[in-house]
């Protein structure tokens, strides 16, 4: 359990800029993947659709459920 408590730790020292800049550190690791292997622009938009709303689920569920 240290390690995620060293996690937690680190993670509540982060201002709301520095959590937007890891979300567009994301958005321009995926754009440099799209780059690097053109195979995964020909993938259909559903399976995309797909994904986003498979891996929103849980937040989601935590947000307005809980």
């Amino acid at each position: 359990m240290q390690f995620f408590e060293w996690i937690n730790k680190g993670i509540a020292e982060l201002s709301w800029s520095d959590i937007a800049l890891v979300k567009f550190s994301s958005i321009a690791f995926g754009l440099l993947l799209a780059a690097l292997l053109p195979a995964l622009t020909e993938i259909h938009f559903i399976w995309y659709l797909f994904a986003m709303l498979l891996l929103a689920v849980k937040p989601v569920y935590k947000m307005f459920v809980r």
